[in-house]
């Protein structure tokens, strides 16, 4: 079980990326999250220090809110570059 869980999480891990494609940002992780969001349907950004599950590799994170109600909360590298970019 131990096993399983540590090969799940390092699955997880080593397949979580956000890539901005044109107009849209495409957030995975793994075979759980697969999210194409349009860039200017995001209506906020903030930082974000939950615990809740999300497609985050670290607690250092932003919220994205989107369309009227739907959030993803992500952890990029570099955070201010990532919103330059979304900008």
């Amino acid at each position: 079980v131990i096993a399983f869980t540590s090969i799940f999480l390092f699955h997880l891990l080593i397949t979580t990326y956000y890539v901005i494609e044109g107009n849209r940002l495409r957030v995975k992780s793994g075979f759980l999250v697969n999210r194409t969001i349009e860039i200017e349907k995001i209506r906020k950004v903030e930082t974000s220090k939950s615990f809740l599950s999300s497609p985050a590799t670290s607690f250092d994170r932003i919220e994205l809110s989107y369309n009227k109600f739907d959030t993803v909360t992500i952890s990029p590298a570099d955070k201010s570059s990532f919103v330059a970019d979304l900008k």
